[in-house]
């Protein structure tokens, strides 16, 4: 069963199973792709696991309500998770984090570890780049495709990773993080000009569990969506 909802900004896409395994799993998007390419390895997911699965476009994004905020994108997401823990009362939440959404599933793991799982990162921003870096790379979004200048501020996408680097910072936040092993896959794109692998490979060796860490055969974007899906069910399946 598939349900569409509201929450503040965000629109949420619950696949739903006939009968579930009390596991939510939350799929958390890039910047400026729209959620609804998870919704394919959401569908998966819930197919082979039994998990309500939960995928998620930001504010201005993808079906997502009123102007994108980086900010908002991470608060919003983790109040998100809260309210559905509560209202589904799963037993346990799984996470999928690419690109910034592996920054906002960073720190939904460091704040929901009680009921954390497993987490899955893919390209994962590690940390945020300096502000003229910041400005080149939105810029070069929006000269990309100028529509996004009607959804969010490049002034005010700077002055949220101020606040993000102080507040939602990735390399504090893991550090937070408690995960049984075997329950942390971490896949980096060898072909990656965003978050380049040298700069994943630093990352790893910080988080308190070692992950599962495989560099493959990828762009950034993750364009070879059927490889993706192949390689996260087979390591669900083998963690059964």
């Amino acid at each position: 069963m598939i349900q569409e909802i509201y929450f503040q900004d965000l629109f949420v896409k619950t696949l739903r199973p006939q009968k579930c395994s009390g596991n939510g799993f939350f799929f958390f998007h890039g910047f400026p792709g729209g959620g609804v390419r998870n919704e394919d390895l959401g569908a998966a997911i819930q197919k082979h696991s039994g998990d309500i699965c939960f995928v998620v476009h930001y504010g201005g994004l993808g079906n997502g309500k009123g102007k994108f905020s980086f900010r908002r994108s991470v608060e919003q997401s983790l109040q998100l998770v809260n309210s559905i823990i509560r209202q589904e009362k799963l037993e346990s939440l799984s996470i999928y984090g690419h690109s910034w959404g592996g920054l906002v599933a960073i720190n939904a793991a460091a704040k929901l570890q009680a009921k954390l799982d497993k987490l899955i990162l893919v390209s994962p921003y590690s940390m945020l780049p300096p502000k003229t870096m910041v400005r080149e790379i939105l810029s070069g979004y929006v000269a990309a495709d100028p529509a996004l200048a009607n959804v969010f501020s490049v002034d005010e996408a700077i002055e949220d990773v101020d606040f993000i680097d102080k507040n939602y910072n990735p390399r504090a936040a893991i550090k937070q993080i408690s995960l049984k092993p075997g329950a942390f896959l971490f896949l980096q794109a060898q072909d990656d000009g965003e978050v380049p692998a040298p700069l994943s490979r630093a990352f790893v060796p910080l988080f308190p569990v070692a992950p599962d860490y495989r560099e493959v055969k990828q762009d950034h974007s993750f364009t070879n969506r059927a490889e993706l899906i192949r390689l996260v069910i087979e390591w669900l399946g083998s963690k059964k």
